[in-house]
């Protein structure tokens, strides 16, 4: 959702040592920061629970005096799947759908489990394709962060992707001065994301494992009680769906220089793994942001280990310009790039609670239907009740309905073709076979590649059937496709959907696949049979 005239928002970020709070006024596409507000996390409160973590949060906000009531959040890359996908460069409903078949296979979680939603660049490529970021979460962790969010009373707008945010926090901080690659370094307690951008957009991310003891840091605070005067006014695999329950692993004491080398040694194979998809590469600039207090002494060593300018993060832009602010503030980068992306990109970057889907046929085409029909049968419906009240009112109310209520028949009349055209129109849509969805759901029922190989696809529009042959390294998997198939029940629904039958089979001595099948599936054949008695009643 974009920014919508001038209101108040709120992003808010946590690790197991620190909430941030941010309170920000958007107008039209641009962000004032109006408080910033930093509280050490309570050891008593576990992060593994929703209504622990929302009533501190509740707490800190009525201690601010913070009264708005909308809020954003993200998640961290642990708990993503990120990978991206070269699509061509369609429409974002046409995109939503390519993504969601696609993105199945690779999850190592079902995808009915599954929220997944997608960053679009601003502009396609060249070639009349594009890549596209792609991120899948558990659903319970997105249920996670309603429930903060509620226990808080507060009402939640979007939930967004921590790299991401990242990625825009930096965008704004380096401005126009933005380089081929950069590499951004956010340090956490217990977790470092690990980003590269390219041409500003975020190509590589991974979160390391790194525990930054608490006693060598230096912590600033930022609450409105403690330092009233800091107060303005994506690629490699990890754990998908963790919620942090341990604070601090008893890890024993370590000195400053030992974190640092640990950390160089993520980043220096963040970069390495990166290079995998863009050989040779070399970082432009470096940039290292968080509130553990080792960022600068690591940013010192990035710049001598590659070679590149590297700066610790600092917000001073967006906070007044005054630069020890910033400074204070260089653990918000997430939550601050947040709001930037909230106001500024719209729909096109990440949003776990309203992930962009495919919009069907049937729904573009009533989107272009004028408002004259709904507003029509909003009077029909008005007019009959205030008709059956009026008389208590006196005949003089009464005879002003009736007089309302044949304007409105007249006008329901009048718009009688129309209407039909609609209904129509609808009926026909639903008759339809949408072939993305059956493509998805046979994806999903198949047997992986290791034992089926799907050789040839027929789709039949107007027998709502389809045929496809198939080659397995067993005689039995044509057998158990067609189990699965007439098995399978759509989540909306219990009746069956698809009526199978194996055709003529084949064996060949050479290869894996040795045997060879045909598989003719008719799609919810009792609801065409129904159609096809009442047409020959009429």
């Amino acid at each position: 959702m974009g920014s919508m005239g001038d209101r108040r928002i709120l992003s808010v970020d946590w690790d197991p040592r620190e909430l941030r709070v941010v309170h920000a006024r958007i107008r039209k596409e641009t962000v004032r920061v109006e408080d910033v507000v930093a509280v050490a996390m309570p050891a008593e409160v576990d992060l593994g629970s929703a209504e622990q973590l929302g009533r501190l949060l509740r707490q800190t906000l009525d201690q601010e005096r913070i009264s708005s009531r909308h809020v954003i959040v993200d998640i961290p890359r642990d708990q993503v799947v990120l990978d991206t996908l070269t699509l061509p460069d369609v429409s974002v409903s046409d995109l939503a759908g390519m993504v969601e078949l696609q993105v199945a296979k690779g999850l190592p979680f079902p995808i009915s489990e599954a929220v997944v939603d997608f960053a679009v660049p601003p502009d396609g490529s060249e070639d009349g394709q594009r890549d596209v970021l792609v991120g899948a979460v558990r659903a319970e962790v997105v249920d996670y962060y309603r429930q903060v969010c509620e226990t808080a009373g507060l009402r939640l707008e979007r939930i967004g992707l921590r790299p991401y945010a990242n990625r825009v926090a930096v965008g704004a901080f380096l401005s126009g001065q933005l380089p081929e690659r950069v590499l951004i370094a956010d340090v956490g307690p217990v977790l470092t994301e690990i980003d590269v951008l390219r041409r500003g957009q975020l190509v590589f991310s991974r979160a390391a494992s790194v525990f930054v003891p608490g006693d060598i840091c230096r912590v600033v605070p930022l609450s409105a009680a403690d330092q009233a005067d800091t107060r303005t006014g994506p690629q490699a695999d990890a754990e998908a769906s963790i919620i942090p329950f341990d604070i601090e692993p008893d890890s024993g004491p370590r000195d400053m220089a030992a974190v640092v080398a640990d950390l160089m040694v993520e980043v220096t194979r963040s970069i390495e793994a990166y290079r995998g998809t863009d050989p040779g590469a070399e970082m432009d600039c470096a940039v290292v942001a968080g509130a553990t207090g080792i960022e600068e002494t690591l940013a010192e060593a990035i710049q001598r280990r590659f070679g590149v300018h590297t700066e610790t993060y600092n917000p001073a832009a967006l906070l007044d310009g005054d630069k020890e602010r910033g400074a204070a503030a260089a653990g918000f980068s997430a939550s601050l790039g947040l709001v930037l992306g909230h106001a500024g990109e719209g729909g096109l970057h990440f949003d776990f609670l309203h992930p962009k889907k495919q919009e069907v046929p049937a729904q573009a085409k009533l989107k272009k239907v004028p408002l004259v029909a709904a507003v029509v049968a909003l009077f029909a419906i008005a007019g009959g009740v205030f008709y059956w009240q009026g008389p208590a009112k006196g005949f003089a109310r009464r005879h002003e309905l009736e007089e309302q209520i044949r304007e409105v028949e007249a006008e329901i009349k009048a718009n009688k073709p129309f209407i039909k055209m609609v209904e129509a129109a609808q009926e026909f849509e639903q008759e339809q076979v949408v072939w993305l969805h059956e493509l998805k759901n046979l994806a999903n029922l198949l047997p992986d590649g290791r034992k089926v190989v799907l050789d040839k696809l027929d789709l039949n529009q107007r027998g709502k059937s389809m045929k496809f042959d198939v080659r397995a390294s067993d005689g039995r998997q044509a057998g158990k496709i067609v189990e699965q198939l007439e098995a399978y029940r759509p989540e909306d629904g219990g009746r069956q959907r698809y009526w199978a039958k194996r055709g003529s089979t084949d064996y060949d001595s050479g290869g894996t696949f040795r045997h060879k099948a045909s598989i003719t599936v008719e799609i919810d054949k009792q609801k065409k049979d129904s159609k096809r008695r009442s047409d020959r009643r009429r």
